[in-house]
């Protein structure tokens, strides 16, 4: 579904260069079902220094949203002192047959698994915008912002490698923690930017 997260990139991208986010990812296994969760927020210190406030930011997702996602999906808004945004809560049975609840579920194919990745996208612009301002205002703003990925080993028991696939250039290796009952994957938030380069809708790992 190309436009499946659309809603959350419109919120994303303005804001990349004014606003400090936090994007967090859990997938795990229980009772025969997946449990999905999703964070995505921006500090209220920075919004305030760029003179927005959070419903300025917000304001339209609520009216959307019912479009946008799965009507199993549960939306909880964020509004502490120091940031705003939104949580996702989603259950899914491997076997649905919802097409949108099916577009949050990891695949498998031999010793690989292919996980969703909610701020990426599939090749949106192929020509790229080269080296340019954008570019390094994005590397210098951006250079230790992560976006994480939870997976319980449940799911995936051992890591080899996980990456991005290239589209005109080499992978993209993600480095990933042991985390004791989960592995967690960190994506810097300057690579999301560089999707004319990978394919960022998904996170490919390679089981041992």
């Amino acid at each position: 579904m190309k436009n499946r997260f659309k809603i959350i990139l419109l919120i994303f991208l303005p804001l990349i260069f004014v606003s400090c986010m936090d994007y967090v990812q859990s997938i795990s296994y229980k009772d025969g079902k997946y449990h999905l969760y999703y964070k995505i927020t921006v500090s209220k210190v920075m919004l305030a220094m760029a003179n927005q406030k959070p419903d300025d930011l917000f304001g339209d997702f609520d009216q959307v949203q019912s479009d946008e996602l799965p009507k199993s999906i549960r939306v909880k808004k964020v509004d502490t002192d120091l940031e705003a945004g939104y949580e996702f809560y989603l259950e899914v049975n491997p076997k649905t047959a919802d097409e949108k609840e099916k577009q949050f579920l990891l695949k498998k194919k031999d010793n690989k698994y292919f996980v969703p990745f909610l701020l990426g996208q599939n090749e949106r612009n192929l020509s790229g915008p080269g080296k340019s301002q954008y570019d390094e205002m994005s590397d210098a703003i951006l250079s230790s912002a992560k976006c994480r990925i939870l997976i319980s080993k449940k799911i995936i028991p051992s890591v080899k490698e996980a990456y991005f696939e290239g589209i005109n250039s080499d992978d993209y290796s993600i480095p990933f923690f042991d985390y004791g009952d989960e592995y967690c994957i960190e994506i810097p938030f300057i690579v999301v930017l560089k999707d004319y380069l990978y394919k960022t809708n998904r996170v490919v790992i390679i089981k041992k």
